[in-house]
C-alpha cells in the first residue's frame, strides 16, 4: 500500500504495482495481509532506493519522494519454517528423555516423555534470522536403547545420537527418536543337594 492505499493485491513472488504516480513530499509505503496466507508466517522488511529507506516488519515506512525521483520499494516476505522433535517410546511410560539443541531457535536443553498421555512432541518456529544448520542430541538414558533417529522434510546427517541438517524458509521438519527399553534375562540353578557340581549351560 501507498499511503494507506492498496496498489496491489494478492501480489506473487516477483509481481509489481508498476509505477504509481504521488507528489513530492513524504510517502507512506506498507504490505498488509491478503486473501491468501498468513503474514504473521513471515518475517517481512521494506527498502526503497534511492535513498535508502527501510525497516523491519510490514510498514509503515516513510519514504520521502524528490522532484523528479524514481523511487523503487521493495517488500521481502521470508516464510517461517519449524522443527518438530517426537519422542517415540516402547513401552511408554514415565521415563524422561533429556534433549540438546544447538544452533538459533532450538532450545538448548529440553525434555520430552512418552506415556502415552502428555504431548510427546516440542515445535520450534525459526524465523529468517534464525535458518541455518540446527543440531539435536537426545542424551543417554540407562535401561534404554536408542533404536532409530529419522527427520523428515529434509536430508540429515546422523552424529552420535542426535541429528544435524540445514533449516531453509518455509520448511517443515519432523525428527522422531525411537527408544526401545531394554530387557533383562536371569538363569537360576537350584540343585538338591546343593554342593560343587558344576552345571554347564548354552544359549
Amino acid at each position: 500500500r501507498i499511503d494507506g492505499n492498496v496498489v496491489k493485491a494478492d501480489a506473487g513472488d516477483g509481481d509489481s504495482s508498476g509505477a504509481i504516480t504521488v507528489n513530492t513530499g513524504t510517502h507512506t509505503v506498507s504490505e498488509v495481509a491478503g486473501s491468501i496466507g498468513d503474514p504473521d508466517d513471515y518475517t517481512t522488511s521494506i527498502s526503497c532506493t534511492p535513498g535508502g529507506a527501510s525497516a523491519s516488519g510490514r510498514g509503515p515506512l516513510n519514504v520521502t519522494v524528490t522532484d523528479g525521483a524514481n523511487v523503487t520499494c521493495t517488500v521481502t516476505n521470508v516464510k517461517d519454517a519449524t522443527v518438530t522433535v517426537v519422542k517415540q517410546a516402547t513401552p511408554e511410560g514415565a521415563t524422561v528423555f533429556d534433549f540438546a539443541g544447538t544452533g538459533s531457535g532450538i532450545a538448548a536443553d529440553f525434555d520430552l516423555i512418552d506415556d502415552g498421555t502428555a504431548a510427546n512432541t516440542r515445535v520450534f518456529t525459526l524465523t529468517a534470522a534464525q535458518l541455518g544448520e540446527k543440531t539435536i542430541t537426545e542424551g543417554a538414558e540407562s535401561g534404554w536403547s536408542l533404536t532409530d533417529r529419522d527427520c523428515t522434510g529434509v536430508t540429515e546427517s546422523k552424529p552420535a545420537g542426535g541429528v544435524t541438517f540445514d533449516v531453509v524458509a518455509g520448511a517443515n521438519i519432523t525428527c522422531t527418536f525411537t527408544n526401545v527399553k531394554d530387557a533383562t534375562v536371569t538363569v537360576v540353578k537350584q540343585a538338591t543337594p546343593e554342593g560343587s557340581t558344576v552345571f554347564d549351560f548354552a544359549g
